[in-house]
């Protein structure tokens, strides 16, 4: 089995008041978004974007694994040496297959399930939108 590595976790479900979760993975957004409280009361807008995606798969909770929660609830994980990316990489057209180097990441959303991105990166934004 591929281990899972942390690379950060959430902050939105510490304070149990987020207002909203967004999974957009539809060109040219790629990206999971959230808002939720602060420990100040502010309202806050986070953002996961990825970058050069080559393979999604969703998962509902009822079709995860222990192995799809036990490290990425709430949390961004680096799967390595992933088989899953090691599939994707040999159907890849052989222009394509080496341009970026993919990564596989996951996480686990309550009520929404487990994402597994194959992508080259990931950027994290935090945006204050109290007055939005």
């Amino acid at each position: 089995m591929s281990a899972v590595s942390f690379i950060n976790w959430l902050p939105f479900r510490k304070a149990k008041r987020y207002t909203f979760i967004n999974v957009a993975f539809l060109a040219p957004k790629s990206e999971i978004s959230y808002r939720y409280y602060d420990e100040n009361n502010k309202l806050c807008k986070e953002t996961i974007h990825f970058q050069h995606i080559r393979a999604l798969e969703w998962r509902t909770e009822k079709a995860c694994t222990i192995w799809h929660l036990e490290n990425t609830y709430d949390t961004l994980c680096e799967v390595s040496e992933s088989n899953w990316l090691k599939k994707i990489n040999q159907d890849t057209d052989e222009f394509w297959r080496d341009k970026w180097e993919m990564r596989h990441f996951m996480i686990y959303l309550e009520d929404i399930g487990c994402l597994e991105i194959l992508a080259e990166n990931w950027l994290h934004r935090i945006e204050d939108i109290q007055n939005e």
